[in-house]
């Protein structure tokens, strides 16, 4: 599937934005609150499906794929095998949210996940996916 001249909404701890090229996907997901930290909610459109979830911090990420409403998705799978929890932040730059090692990879990893996302619409091929 190909998505181009598409956009994508995605929603951060800095609000929401369209995004339609690689230069301004590549901004949206630089960009940092509190704790070098911020999730992304990445879709064609608002609430929709398929969506992808990217937390970032520092200089690790986890990547949550949901393909449809009413199913919990995939988690990304890094190279702990280590159920021991990492903080994130979720919904505001305050609020932890703890994620497995398990599925915790690189920023590099879950950027790439992100760009794949943005330019196929559909589950990166990427990184290795845990279904939840």
């Amino acid at each position: 599937m190909s998505r181009l001249g598409m956009s994508m909404h995605i929603d951060h701890f800095g609000g929401s934005c369209q995004v339609g090229d690689a230069a301004s996907l590549a901004a949206t997901l630089a960009q940092r609150y509190g704790k070098d930290a911020n999730e992304f909610w990445m879709g064609e459109h608002a609430g929709e499906y398929p969506c992808l979830a990217l937390l970032v911090r520092g200089a690790r990420a986890s990547v949550h794929y949901f393909a449809e409403s009413g199913h919990p998705g995939w988690w990304s799978r890094g190279v702990s095998e280590s159920d021991a929890l990492v903080e994130f932040f979720g919904q505001t730059p305050t609020a932890i949210q703890e994620i497995p090692e398990y599925a915790v990879v690189t920023l590099e990893e879950g950027l790439a996940a992100a760009s794949e996302f943005f330019a196929t619409g559909t589950m990166p091929t990427c990184i290795p996916w845990e279904e939840l």
